[in-house]
């Protein structure tokens, strides 16, 4: 009786642990400072935001910043955030594919953005929900709801 008793205690520390370097991992990542999308990005992995007018419309997780970013910055059919811009914004269907003038609007729209990235090799999927249930993304929210 009482391992189990030690067992339960253990594991509230360890969820009590968890959420304090969920909560650090957010502040560090918000004190980062902002680039922009021609920053020339690590091949670290790690939790990035996308910031528009000093909001932060998405949240995203990553093996690796720099082709991660490459897909934001041109591939629309591998960016969960280009589609949800081209519908939110250009009035895009979900499953069409977008015309190389909906493409280049985009482009413009994602060039103007600012982000914040925070190298994590561990906890990234976690850190990513955190701040997405923080923030409150619309890109984020848009692409679960589309």
């Amino acid at each position: 009786m009482g391992m189990i008793v030690e067992d339960i205690m253990q594991w509230d520390n360890i969820q009590d642990g968890v959420s304090d370097f969920l909560k650090s991992g957010y502040e560090r990542l918000l004190s980062q400072g902002e680039v922009s999308v021609t920053h020339l990005f690590s091949r670290k992995p790690g939790v990035y935001v996308f910031i528009h007018k000093k909001k932060i419309i998405y949240v995203g997780e990553c093996s690796e910043f720099h082709r991660r970013m490459y897909r934001h910055k041109k591939r629309t059919e591998v960016s969960t955030m280009r589609r949800a811009i081209g519908r939110s914004i250009f009035g895009q269907a979900k499953s069409e594919k977008y015309s190389e003038a909906i493409e280049t609007k985009i482009d413009a729209y994602i060039g103007a953005l600012k982000i914040k990235y925070l190298p994590v090799a561990f906890g990234r999927k976690e850190l990513e929900e955190y701040v997405i249930a923080k923030e409150e993304p619309i890109y984020n929210k848009y692409g679960k709801n589309a």
